[in-house]
């Protein structure tokens, strides 16, 4: 990313602990607003870890499922923002969810392990319901992509082998910029990738509280939404279903100068 910034040293004194971090956290940092992990990693997806998607029906003025259930919080209204709705990963199938449905009823910390890799839901996909799942930033504003590698990880679980592909796409035409196939299979594994898009993605000003675009300058100090043509897709290829968690896509080291 060419921020033109000074690069910023951090001095971390292992030596003097302020806080007890739980052993399920991937990090030193839990962000009550994405109710997540934060790390000091460049991750372009939003949502890595499925936390923030909606569950089915799940649309009560509090933000949380009847049940209280973790993870489930209230998405825009579907009238104006149709297949949209989500205000991280856009399912694309016939069905309106993709968390993975609750594993045996268990107690407090051993949830995150037993049901998932990384907090309290997972999603998953399969070959009759929802195959693929489109992430376009925060509130759906795109990600503006260059021509360099981005490296990029997910988690994934199977009963059986499967094969997913993973793809950076520009959401203007349709054209896919760059792909790469990934094969997995059993517990969770985590499986790296890299991928280089062949153009860059523009990002153009965009009206406000106007669909796909989740940006309302309504009632915010702000004159315009931007709206971006990147997108990343993970859609499963082969096999019967997959649960995913955690996924991260950055520029390469290289490419944050």
């Amino acid at each position: 990313m060419d921020l033109h910034a000074k690069p910023l040293v951090a001095v971390i004194n292992t030596s003097h602990v302020t806080h007890a971090i739980s052993p399920l956290m991937n990090g030193a940092h839990f962000s009550p607003l994405n109710h997540q992990v934060q790390v000091l990693l460049a991750n372009m997806i939003f949502d890595e870890s499925f936390e923030q998607t909606p569950l089915n029906g799940c649309r009560n003025s509090s933000g949380l499922c009847p049940c209280g259930a973790p993870g489930c919080h209230a998405p825009p209204d579907p009238s104006r923002y149709g297949n949209y709705q989500n205000h991280s990963w856009i399912p694309i199938g016939s069905a309106p969810y993709i968390l993975a449905p609750p594993c045996a009823s268990v107690e407090g910390a051993a949830v995150a392990t037993a049901c998932t890799y990384n907090g309290n839901v997972s999603a998953r996909l399969d070959q009759t319901r929802v195959d693929r799942v489109l992430n376009r930033g925060l509130y759906q504003q795109g990600f503006a992509f260059k021509r360099h590698r981005h490296d990029g990880s997910l988690f994934a679980r199977s009963p059986g082998p499967v094969k997913l592909r993973v793809s950076i796409e520009d959401d203007e035409d349709g054209t896919v910029l760059a792909s790469a196939m990934l094969v997995g299979g059993g517990n969770w594994t985590r499986i790296s990738f890299s991928l280089t898009p062949s153009r860059t993605t523009r990002c153009v000003g965009f009206p406000s509280n106007t669909p796909p675009l989740w940006c309302d300058c309504s009632a915010e100090e702000c004159h315009t939404c931007v709206r971006c043509g990147g997108l990343f897709a993970v859609q499963l290829i082969e096999g019967e279903s997959v649960d995913l968690d955690y996924i991260s896509l950055a520029a390469a080291p290289s490419s944050q100068q």
